[in-house]
């Protein structure tokens, strides 16, 4: 059971990382002005840091899922760890553009290790629905990165500079490497490969796309994160031209969007208790196809807009951990692998949605973006309904002998 307390021992520090990860990517978005003042660069280049970092964590995740597989995740997570806490203690110290740049570029080489470790490692400690539980668990810290850690860089910023909120965020990569140290029990030793590193990677990657089912499953999470994405990309923009939102309420709109999509968690991990994955994510997608028209056409009465906005952003998380474990199931000696894949796959999803988006409001405003990410929904729960007749444990039984 998860209340247990070696259950709580695994959680705490895989939640610590998992917070980590996510707060890395985002670290600066906050306080992007005040970096381009003290590097001397605009705040356009200043948002390359971020930019770079992102898009080197995607680029890694292919090379370092299947690591975490052949030498296990507390090495992974600690290394990955240690090496955004040094860079964030170097960027602490620097006000160089061309050094933060390269300590940033680190930083989302670490992400990729630590992200998905800490996400497969539940299958090292929990088996069953304590598994598909505990995965949804973890997406609670990693939405709060966004709800609580962006606040506490804009509050230490402010308060003092963004050189000591990187002193913050390294003490607290350090802490969680002393947590996964001597918090995490060991999982077992990993079982030695006869083959290559190539050859580990072949068999990983293979297993993960092995089966119509797992194509379907990614395929999915393509267009699920394509509608999560883009939806949030065109947002600040739809509160601000339909509601009017300024500063302040912008501020106060999407930081209730990210305590919804906290709550969403909390919910996800009450339903896996209660249902397998694929029925969750098929749901998490209809919601979404559900709640998207009738949201852009509210905008006259405000307070219904934003509850609907509220409701598709609690949606989501139940979605993602819900796919994610069905990726498990599906591979079970390369479940390092199948989360890293599962990363690669959704981060493409933002691209299709901010691009598609785009053109739908060009064409058709707001509704148009809503008619095209209705459809995108629609197609993603689809795409989780097709019998292929492959088994996806634990919906459906094993054949008997």
């Amino acid at each position: 059971m998860l209340a247990s307390r070696r259950a709580v021992s695994v959680l705490a520090p895989l939640a610590a990382a998992a917070f980590a990860g996510a707060w890395n990517i985002t670290f600066l978005a906050p306080v992007l002005p005040n970096v381009a003042d003290d590097t001397g660069v605009s705040v356009a280049i200043a948002g390359q840091l971020i930019t770079a970092s992102a898009v080197v964590t995607l680029v890694c995740l292919v090379v370092a899922g299947p690591l975490s597989d052949r030498y296990g995740r507390r090495p992974m997570l600690m290394l990955g760890l240690a090496a955004m806490g040094l860079a964030a203690l170097g960027s602490a110290f620097t006000s160089s553009y061309s050094v933060l740049l390269a300590l940033r570029i680190i930083s989302g080489i670490a992400d990729a290790l630590v992200l998905p470790s800490a996400a497969a490692a539940v299958s090292d400690y929990f088996e069953g629905k304590d598994r598909e539980v505990a995965l949804n668990v973890l997406l609670v810290p990693m939405g709060a990165a966004a709800v609580v850690g962006l606040p506490i860089v804009v509050a230490v910023t402010y308060a003092v500079d963004w050189h000591v909120a990187f002193l913050v965020f390294a003490a607290f990569n350090f802490a969680a490497v002393v947590s996964v140290r001597w918090l995490l029990p060991p999982a077992g030793a990993v079982a030695p490969s006869a083959g290559s590193l190539a050859d580990h990677y072949r068999e990983s990657y293979g297993e993960v796309l092995a089966t119509k089912t797992a194509v379907a499953v990614l395929a999915s999470a393509v267009l699920g994160a394509a509608v999560w994405n883009g939806v949030v990309t065109y947002a600040g923009a739809f509160f601000e031209d339909e509601l009017n939102a300024g500063g302040g309420q912008l501020t106060g709109l999407f930081a209730a969007l990210g305590t919804a999509y906290v709550i969403g968690g909390v919910a996800g991990a009450l339903l896996a208790r209660r249902m397998p994955p694929r029925p969750i994510a098929v749901w998490s997608a209809l919601a979404a196809a559900a709640l998207l028209l009738p949201l852009v056409t509210s905008s006259h009465v405000a307070p219904l807009t934003v509850l609907l906005a509220l409701g598709f952003a609690a949606s989501r998380a139940p979605g993602i951990a819900a796919l994610n474990n069905m990726l498990l199931d599906l591979a079970p000696n390369s479940q390092g692998t199948a989360i890293s894949m599962y990363g690669v796959i959704a981060a493409s999803g933002l691209l299709v949605g901010a691009a598609s988006g785009g053109v739908a409001i060009a064409v058709e405003g707001y509704i148009g973006l809503a008619a095209l990410f209705t459809t995108l929904a629609v197609g993603a729960a689809l795409l989780l309904t097709v019998p292929f007749g492959e088994r996806l444990s634990p919906d459906l039984p094993a054949p008997s002998a």
